[in-house]
């Protein structure tokens, strides 16, 4: 959880340090999709989907990382991003769903700025006026006017710690007004509930709330027209920031994407991939980012945008690992989705180190709270224009030196000795469990060493002489540990211990 916590606290970072689309892509003309309207009369049977509700509260949004702050220590990132640049589409002041009332909208919805569309809010509100346990959840289309007759499901989530997690869904019809009326809902903690509409491959949900025992609530929730798959005539586009740091082993990879949409229909991706490092692994898609829209880890693909990107603007983002290669500078290649016409790279850096990134401007180098910082980024001039692969490379990355191999071979050559020494102080050649056991992890330990110093030497990290006498000693040290264990019989602890 801390992980997942800290995660999308660098991805909140992450947001504030890109800029926003560029004024070209923004006064793109305005093209109208062939699209699918909502079934409002047709009962869907699906079952409940994983995207369950939570117990967020009132008005928590699913990708909605305003309130997340940055974990202790982390690299605050100065607010070159905050401003959006000319032209950019208008986000309804900061909402993650671009809501916010037009000019001369009195419902929220409609044409903002350059003819771009504003959608409403979906929202949860407390009303004193509803008893204690009900709920009034009206549907809405893209105009703020009430749907009648649309499907409307509540699910529902039981997680205590007596009887674990539960859920289920009830579904009923709106009415003339668009609302359904739910009564006896159980208050506390322990129960949250999200209200969704499906048609087809889409899913509209209001936030996910929990019920006090004060009073009711009243949600809303907008459904618009569908378009499915990958076209040029909508106007979506997404940028983002990839984040590395150096792990033991591995380069921690975090990548934050603002997928934005300013039409107003509801797309459903297909094929929009983002090609992961071939050698990547522990890819990570972090709790608290939302189900409605997501990175999915798609195997020989790479990470697949999944669920319904209504009107406006959603953060999403994932985690992955590349194993260090054990050289001083490596390179990995992340293949962009297209529409994507900012990233930005950042990477935690020590004095040695240096960040490349191919048609970037050079990384520039601060340090913030004691850490050491690159950034670099770069935002496409020209409508149609965008971003394709990005290649990033790390320079001065540390290297294990030989000296670790000197003192294991030595170390375990005189440890090999005199255990050896020791065990043959017992005429009867029994062996104790306990040592058996230190025995075969030395063994093993022994075997990791020879095949790192192979690759060592295969690499030109260390050279013949010292290879040579290292590998004598690692190999001397093992052949005495194999013949012990192969002459000795075990014995129990028990019997040790009398003797």
């Amino acid at each position: 959880m801390k992980q997942h916590t800290r995660c999308l606290a660098t991805w909140v970072m992450a947001a504030t340090l890109v800029g926003a689309a560029p004024a070209a892509w923004a006064q793109s003309p305005t093209a109208t999709p062939a699209a699918k309207k909502p079934d409002a009369k047709k009962p869907d049977a699906k079952k409940p989907d994983a995207r369950k509700p939570d117990a967020k509260g009132d008005g928590a949004k699913p990708g909605g990382a305003g309130d997340a702050g940055l974990p202790a220590g982390h690299p605050p990132v100065e607010g070159d991003g905050d401003a959006m640049p000319p032209g950019h589409p208008p986000t309804g002041g900061g909402d993650p769903h671009g809501g916010g009332a037009a000019a001369g909208d009195p419902h929220g919805g409609g044409a903002g700025a350059q003819g771009l569309y504003r959608a409403p809010e979906d929202e949860v509100e407390t009303d004193p006026a509803l008893p204690v346990g009900s709920v009034v959840v009206t549907v809405k289309d893209a105009s703020d006017q009430p749907v009648p007759g649309a499907q409307l499901i509540l699910g529902i989530l039981h997680n205590t710690v007596a009887k674990g997690e539960s859920s289920e869904r009830v579904t009923r019809t709106t009415d003339g007004q668009g609302a359904v009326r739910f009564d006896g809902l159980q208050v506390g903690g322990g129960v949250s509930y999200l209200a969704s509409v499906e048609s087809g491959p889409a899913i509209f949900e209001a936030p996910p709330f929990s019920l006090d025992d004060k009073s009711g609530k009243r949600a809303s929730l907008h459904t618009f027209e569908v378009v499915e798959g990958e076209t040029r005539e909508l106007r979506t586009g997404m940028w983002g920031v990839v984040f590395l740091s150096l792990r033991e082993d591995v380069i921690s990879v975090e990548q934050h994407m603002t997928v934005l949409n300013v039409d107003p229909v509801a797309w459903v991706p297909q094929k929009t991939t983002i090609g992961l490092p071939e050698d990547y692994k522990g890819y990570v898609k972090p709790d608290g980012m939302g189900a409605a829209v997501r990175w999915e880890e798609v195997d020989g693909e790479g990470a697949s945008l999944r669920g319904t990107v209504t009107p406006g603007q959603h953060e999403t983002g994932f985690r992955y690992q590349v194993p260090l290669a054990g050289d001083d500078k490596q390179t990995i290649k992340i293949e962009l989705p297209t529409k994507t016409f900012q990233m930005a790279v950042m990477a935690e850096a020590s004095k040695t180190m240096n960040l490349q990134v191919s048609g970037f401007p050079a990384a520039q180098r601060t340090e913030r709270n004691g850490k050491k910082v690159m950034v670099t980024k770069r935002q496409v001039d020209d409508a149609g224009e965008e971003l394709g692969t990005v290649e990033i490379t790390l320079s001065g990355l540390p290297v294990p030196g030989i000296g670790r191999w000197v003192a294991v071979g030595l170390g375990l050559s005189l440890a090999g000795a005199g255990v050896w020494a020791l065990l043959r102080r017992r005429e009867d050649g029994a062996m104790p469990d306990d040592v058996r056991q230190e025995l075969e992890e030395a063994k093993q330990t022994l075997l990791d060493e020879i095949v790192s110093l192979e690759r060592a030497h295969h690499k030109g990290d260390v050279g013949p002489k010292t290879y040579a006498r290292v590998r004598a000693a690692l190999l001397d040290a093992l052949a005495r540990i194999v013949t012990r264990l192969d002459a000795a019989r075990p014995i129990s602890r028990k019997a040790h211990a009398y003797r």
